[in-house]
C-alpha cells in the first residue's frame, strides 16, 4: 500500500492526511509525485493492484519473462500491483483521474510543463537495455492535462529518469548512456526542451572522478542559481546515497564543480573502482570509512543552504525506514517526519511556486 499526503507544518507531531481513497491506498503503489504550478493539482505515478497477486518470475535474468508466452514478454510483468500510470488529483483529494491507461508499458515519473501538459517517462517504445533483456528502457514522453495527445520526445539509447523543470523552461533529467564516457560515470543529467529538441549534457563530463557518484539521479535546479542538488546513487540500487550539488558552469574535465553536502555517506556501489585520479593525495568519499547512517533520496531545493530530504538512519538501507528532514548545506539534518514500519519520499511544499513560471519554449 502506499498514498499520497499532506503534512501540516515542518514538524513530527504536525497532522497528515491521505489524498487517495482509503481502499485503494491499502493496495496500491505510489511514485514521486510533481505539485502544479498554481498549488491545486497532483500528477502522479500509480500501480493499480493486481488481482490475484502473482509471482515476479525470473527466468535467464529477464524480469519480463510470460512463461506462458516466452517468445513475446514485452507486457508481463509480475507483483502485487500492474505497470504503472500516470495519474492526477487534487490536493483536496478531489478529481482522481487516470490519464494514461496503457497496459502494455510503463508510465512513470511525471512532471508539469509551463503550458499545463506533462512530461513523463514511459517504456512505450518496448524497447530493453543493452547490457541484458532484464531491464525495460524508458524515454521522455509529454501528454495535454487530460492524457490526450501523447508524444515522444526523445529517443534514450538506455534508459532516461526523473524529469523536472529548470527556470528557463527546459527539462532538467537523467540520461544513462555509454557513448563517450568513462565506464563507471553512466547516468547523469541532461536538458531537452519541451519539443524535444537541443538535447544535452547540463553536467557530468569528467573522467577523473572515477571514484563516484556513478550516477546523478532526481536532479532537480536550486532556484535562481545555476546549480543543481541531486543524490550521488549507484548504477543498480534504490536511487539513494549522499546529497551532491552541481554547478552547470563548472561542468566540464573534472570534479571540482561537484560537492558533497554529506560526505560522511559514502557512494553506493564504488567499492571496486579503480582510482584513476590524477591527484591521489585528493581525498574523495571513498576516503571516509563507511558511516553509521543511512543514504539520502529526493532532495528538494528551498534555497542554496536548505533542502528537503528522504534520508535512513539505517546503514544497511532498509526500504522501510526513510523519514523526512530539513538538511543544511553543512550536513546538519532536522527531523520533519518518520514512521514505523513506512518510509516517506519525495517531500516538496504545499504552496504556488514563488519563482516566475518557466518560458514557454516551441513544442
Amino acid at each position: 500500500g502506499a498514498d499520497l499526503c499532506v503534512l501540516q507544518g515542518l514538524r513530527p507531531d504536525g497532522a497528515v492526511r491521505g489524498l487517495l481513497p482509503t481502499a485503494l491506498a491499502a493496495a496500491c503503489g505510489v511514485g514521486r509525485p510533481d505539485l502544479s504550478f498554481d498549488a491545486r493539482t497532483v500528477v502522479f505515478p500509480l500501480a493499480l493492484p493486481r488481482t490475484p497477486a502473482t509471482p515476479y518470475r525470473w527466468a535467464a535474468g529477464h524480469a519480463a519473462y510470460d512463461p506462458a508466452h516466452p517468445a513475446d514478454s514485452s507486457a508481463y510483468r509480475g507483483g502485487a500491483c500492474r505497470m504503472y500510470d500516470v495519474w492526477s488529483v487534487g490536493v483536496d483529494g478531489g478529481g482522481l483521474r487516470n490519464l494514461t491507461q496503457n497496459d502494455a508499458a510503463e508510465d512513470t515519473e511525471p512532471c508539469w510543463l509551463p503550458d499545463g501538459r506533462v512530461c513523463f517517462t514511459s517504456s512505450r517504445d518496448n524497447r530493453l537495455v543493452q547490457c541484458g533483456d532484464w531491464a525495460l528502457v524508458f524515454g521522455l514522453f509529454t501528454c495535454n492535462a487530460d492524457g490526450s495527445d501523447v508524444r515522444a520526445i526523445t529517443q534514450p539509447q538506455d534508459t532516461e529518469f526523473y524529469p523536472a523543470m529548470l527556470d528557463d523552461g527546459r527539462i532538467l533529467y537523467t540520461r544513462w548512456d555509454y557513448v563517450m564516457k568513462a565506464y563507471n560515470v553512466i547516468q547523469v543529467p541532461w536538458v531537452v526542451n519541451p519539443d524535444g529538441t537541443r538535447a544535452q549534457m547540463a553536467y557530468g563530463d569528467w573522467y577523473r572522478f572515477s571514484r563516484g557518484p556513478i550516477a546523478l539521479q532526481e536532479a532537480r535546479q536550486i532556484p535562481g542559481t545555476r546549480k543543481l542538488v541531486a543524490t550521488g546513487a549507484a548504477h543498480h540500487n534504490t536511487c539513494a546515497g549522499p546529497v551532491m550539488v552541481a554547478d552547470m558552469n563548472l561542468s566540464r574535465g573534472g570534479p571540482e564543480g561537484l560537492a558533497n553536502l554529506t560526505p560522511e555517506i559514502r557512494y553506493p556501489e564504488t567499492g571496486a573502482l579503480l582510482d584513476e585520479r590524477a591527484d591521489k593525495a585528493r581525498p574523495d568519499a571513498l576516503d571516509h570509512p563507511v558511516a553509521a547512517r543511512g543514504w539520502y533520496a529526493s532532495p528538494w531545493p528551498l534555497s542554496e543552504r536548505l533542502f528537503l530530504v528522504s534520508h535512513s538512519l539505517e546503514a544497511n538501507d532498509n526500504a522501510d525506514a526513510y523519514g523526512l528532514y530539513l538538511l543544511d548545506r553543512h550536513g546538519n539534518c532536522e527531523l520533519i517526519r518518520r514512521l514505523e514500519g513506512f518510509s516517506c519520499y519525495a517531500p516538496m511544499p504545499l504552496r504556488p511556486r514563488r519563482m516566475p513560471r518557466p518560458p514557454l519554449r516551441p513544442r
